[in-house]
């Protein structure tokens, strides 16, 4: 049957394998949905603890104040995917911003929403802590923040070893670092890491 040798085609093209998923899910327009509601619920609970007054405050005026259009970003992958493949879908979710703005969508935003996930090796002895981020190319994005807080996860997962691990390497303790990215910054922090992954390539 041709549509089942279509189908079984489809089904072994590597170009339909998914790595990973960036997107960004417009936050502001979709207050009443009670996913939103809850996400934005543990953030300000996680903020009132783990936050200063201030950032708290700029948290919740992202978030809630109706002043600002904040968007979720997304930014995931599977573990020892290269930060590489990060560029073109980072630059996709920016050519798809700016054309769903020209159509006159919802899609101007003030601040992007970022949840990093990063494991913590603990210090010893003369040896600093260590930490390395499941997504390399997010120290950047901590880096040009307007805001931001972490709070272990320690209590909600198990101990966790990052990619490329051998079964001698030491526990790592799991982070979360909450983010508000102004959205005008993005564009310049992609092209930050894009020159990085060229230099690493070619070098």
């Amino acid at each position: 049957d041709d549509d089942e040798d279509e189908d079984d085609e489809m089904e072994e093209d590597p170009c339909q394998v998914v790595f990973g998923v960036t997107t960004a899910i417009n936050l502001a327009n979709k207050q009443d949905l009670n996913c939103v509601k809850q996400l934005q619920k543990m953030v300000f609970e996680k903020a009132e603890k783990y936050a200063t007054e201030s950032v708290l405050a700029q948290f919740r005026e992202a978030l809630t104040s109706g002043n600002k259009c904040t968007a979720l970003l997304l930014n995931e992958r599977f573990v020892n995917i290269p930060a590489a493949v990060c560029v073109p879908m980072f630059e996709n979710l920016l050519m798809e911003i700016e054309r769903a703005k020209t159509k006159g969508m919802p899609y101007k935003f003030d601040y992007f929403l970022v949840f990093v996930k990063y494991y913590q090796k603990a210090a010893s002895g003369a040896k600093a802590a260590e930490v390395l981020y499941s997504n390399d190319e997010e120290e950047y994005f901590i880096k040009d923040c307007a805001a931001s807080f972490d709070y272990s996860v320690q209590k909600e997962t198990t101990t966790a070893l990052a990619g490329n691990w051998l079964e001698e390497d030491e526990e790592l303790q799991p982070f979360r670092k909450v983010l508000l990215i102004e959205a005008s910054k993005l564009p310049e922090t992609i092209n930050t890491i894009k020159s990085l992954v060229a230099s690493a390539t070619n070098n």
